[in-house]
């Protein structure tokens, strides 16, 4: 196989999960997702030839070695396959290499493998790359061989979402996938990956179990009833394929996790929800006794539009009396008048101000003309 030196980690050094491949124990609900494919595939590894395609930090290549007589794993990430060496490699029964898809099948023999998986691969490449795989995977299946890959429905797991995986180049939805796989295989059979939370009733070392489904919002529907079978709409689609009908009936595949740890990440990310909604109604209750405050000070200087004009008809009336009373000049009157004119344009302003940050703007600009409103209270005042 083509492949480059592969380079050692340094001692205890761990991969780390950047969202393009996985690694065990990067987050609970996708540690499901992934885990459960390989065990599906589980059921056709007892002592076959197997290949695991993008195998990425080699767990699943080492889980179906559990039971497979040889596991073959290649990846084009170079760190990937020095740490799934380092931490796999002493099994006989597994190897990794590095390589590309072009490579690795264009060196490949045919009819080399019982069982491909390639799980969350297809559409991490391009339409082109999509059907080189695909026909590589056939090349190498053995009479009789399958292959299961899988690849997110579009619709469930990026429309309705509304959202984008930044590594993934091409997403297909179903009916596009299907199509895909049913032109370089004659057999395909369709599952659907779905993430539930629930319970479980079962004997002590049961592998069985009939399967129903219920929603929690459907109970005043339903009436708390449980359907027989699941309905589909999973946002994961696992198809298994083959150049013959599929050796044996694949049975649906059910993960349970005993320490209930989605089930307390939801919780803890409700309580932090509610803390912070706690938080921004407390900050909310703040902004508002703080509006309030800053209104009342506005009311002490604010006058109704007609209380205004009554108010500037008086002055109107006052300022000539003023300067003959006190017998100033005309230089003064002037002064008096610019004083008042300046007054009048800041009402102005404030009559015009609707908003509640403009009213705030509105009082800074008030304060800091105080001597507006002081020279005309003593105008009024001598005179009056």
């Amino acid at each position: 196989m083509s492949q480059d030196t592969v380079k050692p980690l340094k001692p205890g050094e761990e991969m780390v999960f950047s969202g393009e491949r996985f690694v065990p124990g990067a987050a609970v609900e996708i540690s499901y997702h992934h885990w459960l494919r390989y065990f599906f595939a589980l059921q056709f590894a007892e002592d076959k030839r197997v290949l695991d395609v993008a195998s990425g930090e080699g767990y699943g290549a080492a889980y179906l070695a559990s039971r497979a007589k040889k596991v073959d794993g290649f990846d084009v990430d170079a760190d990937s396959v020095a740490h799934a060496v380092r931490t796999y490699g002493e099994n006989p029964r597994l190897s990794f290499s590095r390589s590309d898809v072009e490579g690795f099948f264009g060196e490949a023999a045919a009819g080399s493998y019982d069982l491909v998986t390639a799980f969350e691969v297809i559409e991490h490449v391009d339409e082109r790359a999509q059907v080189a795989l695909l026909e590589g995977i056939r090349k190498v299946l053995a009479p009789g061989g399958v292959a299961l890959v899988s690849s997110p429905d579009k619709q469930l797991y990026s429309d309705v979402r509304m959202q984008k995986n930044p590594f993934h180049i091409r997403e297909m939805y179903r009916e596009e996938f299907a199509r895909l796989l049913e032109g370089v295989f004659p057999h395909v059979r369709m599952f659907e990956q779905l993430t539930y939370t629930g319970s479980a009733l079962f004997e002590s070392g049961a592998t069985r179990a009939d399967l129903c489904e219920m929603a929690w919002t459907d109970l005043l529907r339903l009436k708390g009833r449980c359907q027989p079978g699941l309905r589909g709409g999973g946002e994961y689609l696992v198809a298994a394929v083959s150049t013959a009908p599929l050796p044996q009936a694949p049975l649906s595949s059910v993960m349970l996790d005993r320490a209930r740890k989605l089930i307390g990440e939801e919780l803890d990310e409700r309580r932090r929800g509610e803390q912070l909604a706690l938080a921004e109604a407390s900050h909310l209750r703040d902004v508002v006794e703080d509006q309030k405050k800053q209104i009342a000070e506005i009311k002490k200087v604010w006058l109704p539009p007609e209380e205004a004009m009554r108010r500037d008809a008086l002055i109107d009336r006052l300022l000539p009396l003023a300067v003959r009373a006190t017998g100033n000049d005309s230089g003064d009157a002037a002064h008096y008048r610019k004083l008042y004119e300046l007054e009048k344009e800041q009402l102005e302003q404030l009559r015009s101000m609707v908003s509640m940050r403009v009213v705030q703007r509105a009082k800074r600009v008030w304060d800091r003309v105080p001597f507006v409103k002081n020279a005309v209270k003593a105008v009024v005042k001598r005179v009056l």
